[in-house]
Parts: C-alpha cells; sequence; structure tokens
C-alpha cells in the first residue's frame, strides 16, 4: 500500500517539500476520530513502551513532532490520560501538562487545533494543546525546553543530512529523552536507517538509545497492517 500510495505522490508531485506546499481538505469529525482509534494507534508506541515518560510525574512539556491533523497527539493524550487517571500518585490537582504540536503544512495544523481540543475538552484543565506549524530543518526561536519530544514517522523522510540537522535542532530544546517511531520497510521517498545509524546521531547530540523495539503494525484497514516500524527510547547523557 505504501509502495504504491508514494509512487502516485511522486509522479503527482504533491509533494515537493515533505506537503509543506500541499493542500488538504478537512475530514469529517466521525472520520477524524475513525483514523485516531483504527489508524494511528496501531502504529503509536504501546503504553508499556513509553512508560518512562508515563510514569514521570515531573513532565511539564512535551513536543510532538510531524503531529498532522493531531492524530499521533490525540494517541499521546490517550496513553495519558489511561495512565494518569489510574494512578492517584500522578494525578496532582496543581499539575498542567503543556503539549506542542508542530507540523508542516498549514491546512493540518488548522485542523489539529480545531478537532483535538474537541476530544478532550473534558481534560482541558490538565492538557494545553497548541499546534503550530514549523519545520525542524530550521533552528528553534523560542528559548522554551521540552521535557520529552515524540517524532512518529518523519525522520525515516529525511536524507541523511537533513536527518542529521533535525536531531541537531531538537536536541537543543529537548530536555529529558526522545521516543521515536520509524518505518523500517524500504519505501520510495523513504530513508530507512539501522539502529546503529540513530545511536550514532544522536550520540553526537548527548543523548544515548536506552531501548529499541521492532514491530509490525496491527492497523486497521487491512492495507495498513504488516508493516515494519522501529520504536526507540534516547535519553540524555548527563
Amino acid at each position: 500500500f505504501f509502495h504504491l500510495y508514494r509512487l502516485r505522490k511522486i509522479r503527482e508531485k504533491k509533494h515537493k517539500i515533505y506537503w509543506q506546499d500541499s493542500k488538504f481538505k478537512s475530514a469529517s469529525y466521525k472520520d477524524w476520530v475513525t483514523k485516531v482509534f483504527l489508524v494511528q494507534r496501531g502504529i503509536f508506541p504501546e503504553n508499556k513502551f513509553i512508560s518512562e515518560f508515563l510514569l514521570d510525574k515531573n513532565t511539564t512539556n512535551i513536543l510532538d513532532v510531524g503531529c498532522g491533523s493531531g492524530a499521533s497527539t490525540a494517541c499521546l493524550l490517550l496513553s495519558m490520560i489511561d495512565t494518569y487517571f489510574n494512578n492517584t500518585s500522578l494525578k496532582e490537582k496543581n499539575r498542567k501538562i503543556f503539549i506542542s504540536g508542530i507540523d508542516l503544512n498549514e491546512d493540518r495544523i488548522n485542523e489539529a487545533n480545531t478537532k483535538v481540543p474537541i476530544m478532550f475538552n473534558y481534560y482541558s484543565k490538565y492538557f494545553e494543546l497548541k499546534f503550530k506549524k514549523k519545520n525542524i530543518l530550521n533552528e528553534f526561536n523560542e528559548n522554551k525546553l521540552f521535557d520529552y519530544t515524540f517524532i512518529m514517522s518523519v525522520l525515516d523522510y529525511l536524507d541523511d543530512n537533513q536527518f542529521k540537522l533535525a536531531i541537531k535542532n531538537l536536541s537543543k530544546v529537548t530536555k529529558k529523552g526522545f521516543y521515536i517511531c520509524d518505518f523500517a520497510d524500504n519505501y520510495p521517498m523513504n530513508f530507512i536507517r539501522n539502529i546503529d545509524k540513530f545511536k550514532n546521531a544522536f550520540r553526537e547530540n548527548n543523548f544515548e538509545l536506552k531501548k529499541y523495539n521492532y514491530k509490525i503494525t496491527n492497523s486497521y484497514p487491512s492495507s495498513l497492517r504488516n508493516q515494519l516500524v522501529l520504536e526507540m527510547f534516547f535519553v540524555r547523557i548527563n
């Protein structure tokens, strides 16, 4: 499925700069929620893999890179809510977590700013959400630092020079760790990397690999299943 999809996009020349210059139609709320639960949820890391982040009581700021229309951020919030509200030691009345989502495409950012807050309106006193257009190949101008950065299927679109630059820029604004999920199959427009390439690139920026896992996606529709994914957790070297 991905192989044919990406070849078609190359032929149509719709994605000159990683979807930045493309026009996306806003999905219905029903279709967007369906994508969250049946598609993105099957790719997003399970709670046990991101347990260090979920159990960190000092987390206040999170960055979601390549958030698109907000489906990956919604999956992140679902994992946080599932953990926080079943663990009384994590549910603190005065604790509020700020989540920032960034993407190249303005249409997708607008959709995220509309749909994600609706879905999680009940929990708005615990989470503050903000989505904005941003290119990770450019340095971050703001002084804000993030405790954890999530990167879901973004780095596999970057060539080696862009890959190193993106990690360098993101490392400057990430305090504790990175959770990364990359497709590991050799598709068109895809730059697959083994674990050593990730380890070397992050070590140059003072992060080391704590754990990794290869898994097969379990998404719906069936055309999105059986994709090989590499998920990793990097922590800052003290």
